[in-house]
C-alpha cells in the first residue's frame, strides 16, 4: 500500500490533514474508530465566521482531557489567517510564501501558538499541531526493515546483466501523540 503523503499541505490521507483527525483516516495502519488515543480533537464550526469565542471554545476544548492539546504552531491557509487578522486588527497584509513546505509565517497567534499558512490546506479549518518544537512530528521508516532499500531487477540484456532496476523505501509522516492535535473544520471560507 502506498502510505506516503504525496504533498504534506492537503488533504490527502497521510498528509497534515489525513494525521490531525478523529475521522475516518486511519494513523498508520492503525483504526482510529477502534483506538480512540489515535484520535485527534475536532470541533465542527457549522459554516460559520472564525470568531475571538470560537477559536477560545476551540483552544480550551482541546486542551480539556483525553486530549491535551498544547499546540506550538497553529497552520491554516490564507482564507482563514485573513479572518483571524481581521478579529484583532481589522486588516492583514500577508507576507510572501517562503520555504521548503511555502509555509507563510504571520504576526498572529491563538493563545500562544503562532499562525502559519500553508496555501494549499483546505480552505475551512485551522490544525493545532502540538510537539512541534519538541520533535514528536517527524519523518519515519514506514518499513519492516527501517532504513532498508529494496533493488528490484526489472529486466537484463542478452548476457543476464541487470538494465532496468527499481530502488524503492517507504517513510511516512507522523507524531508521537495523535490525541494532542486538534482541528476546527467547517468554517465559512466566503
Amino acid at each position: 500500500k502506498d502510505k506516503m503523503a504525496k504533498t504534506f499541505d492537503d488533504a490527502a490521507t497521510h498528509g497534515v490533514e489525513g494525521q490531525v483527525s478523529a475521522g475516518t483516516y486511519a494513523f498508520g495502519d492503525q483504526s482510529r474508530t477502534t483506538n480512540a488515543s489515535l484520535k485527534a480533537y475536532e470541533l465542527n464550526a457549522s459554516s460559520v465566521n472564525v470568531s475571538t469565542a470560537l477559536l477560545n471554545k476551540f483552544y480550551q476544548l482541546g486542551a480539556d482531557t483525553p486530549y491535551g492539546v498544547n499546540p506550538d504552531l497553529a497552520v491554516t491557509s490564507a482564507t482563514q489567517a485573513h479572518k483571524i487578522g481581521e478579529l484583532g486588527t481589522g486588516k492583514l497584509a500577508l507576507p510572501a510564501a517562503a520555504g521548503a513546505l511555502n509555509m507563510v509565517f504571520t504576526s498572529l497567534a491563538i493563545g500562544s501558538a503562532p499562525v502559519a499558512i500553508l496555501p494549499n490546506l483546505t480552505s475551512s479549518i485551522i490544525l493545532f499541531m502540538s510537539g512541534v518544537k519538541q520533535g514528536k512530528w517527524g519523518m519515519v521508516w514506514n518499513e519492516a526493515n527501517p532504513g532498508r532499500f529494496h533493488v528490484l531487477d526489472l529486466g537484463a540484456d542478452g548476457g543476464d546483466n541487470p538494465m532496468n532496476l527499481q530502488i524503492s523505501t517507504a517513510c511516512a509522516m507522523a507524531h508521537t501523540n495523535p490525541n494532542e492535535q486538534a482541528k476546527l473544520y467547517g468554517l465559512s471560507t466566503g
